[in-house]
């Protein structure tokens, strides 16, 4: 089946909503999920920039989902990103948001570099079909597979035994490193992915956040850098929103940042992954 076309199957255990709030949100998910049009209605992408730090250049954009109510109002992430999973349509939103990646990718030779990173599930990563699906519709508009970056998404575990196989795969993957890893396994996780084919760590915002008033966050950030550098990989610090955290970040040997202080999220209608180039996001084709 086309990822696009793909719909969530009904889910039997669904947690009950634990406020008035969550459950008016899970119906405005559960009436989005219904078709294609309402699916196109609910969402829409926005992009933000992924900064090299040593010389200020944008490497890439990451897509965000945003989600609006009936009245056009902007739902916040934290609360209609919990209802998707609930409700069983990771995949389902996944396929929607990975349609729209393809079709504003801009036709590259190999080696060209990334121009999007999208955020997805480990559920669709490994389900059956879903990376030859995609390698297929990004041969047929002539992209290079490098030219996506798949994160996988925070919070989500992957059987390293299970994610081996992509290792001879061409896609750029990012790993979510939290301070819920860092509280739990230390740096044993970041060791664990020399074997798995990631090519870039991303570092949590609860690490960033705070630098420049965190000699501890400090030591965390520098060692998370060290160790990934010494895999031949690279590191991405979220939400840096000043230029002291800059300045601690390229101290620290970091290679990219993200936040609203290097670039606010954008809007991506009527514009492919590179700066300026008008496009046309014909997305319901993307992957048929």
């Amino acid at each position: 089946m086309p990822i696009v076309e793909a719909m969530a199957a009904p889910s039997s255990n669904i947690p009950a909503p634990k406020t008035p709030e969550q459950a008016q949100t899970r119906e405005l998910v559960r009436n989005a999920l219904r078709n294609q049009g309402t699916l196109d209605a609910a969402f829409e992408l926005v992009r933000q920039p992924i900064v090299e730090l040593a010389s200020g250049r944008v490497s890439h954009h990451e897509l965000l989902l945003r989600m609006r109510d009936e009245e056009g109002n902007l739902i916040k992430p934290g609360e209609f990103v919990s209802s998707i999973r609930d409700l069983g349509a990771d995949e389902q939103i996944d396929n929607w948001v990975t349609a729209r990646a393809v079709m504003m990718l801009v036709p590259t030779i190999p080696d060209w570099g990334p121009q999007l990173e999208i955020n997805l599930s480990a559920a669709t990563i490994l389900s059956d079909g879903f990376f030859e699906q995609l390698t297929s519709a990004l041969h047929r508009r002539k992209v290079s597979q490098d030219a996506l970056i798949v994160e996988v998404a925070q919070g989500d575990s992957v059987d390293p035994e299970k994610m081996r196989h992509f290792m001879r795969r061409r896609f750029r993957l990012a790993h979510h490193f939290s301070l819920i890893d860092f509280e739990s396994h230390g740096f044993e996780s970041l060791n664990k992915l020399r074997s798995l084919p990631y090519d870039m760590v991303k570092i949590d915002g609860e690490l960033v956040r705070n630098l420049p008033n965190s000699a501890s966050d400090q030591g965390i950030v520098t060692k998370i850098a060290r160790l990934v550098r010494g895999q031949g990989r690279r590191t991405v610090a979220m939400h840096v929103e000043d230029a002291d955290t800059v300045k601690l970040l390229k101290e620290a040997g970091v290679d990219y940042g993200q936040g609203y202080y290097l670039g606010q999220p954008e809007s991506l209608r009527g514009r492919s992954a590179r700066e300026g180039r008008p496009a046309t996001v014909a997305a319901e084709q993307a992957l048929a």
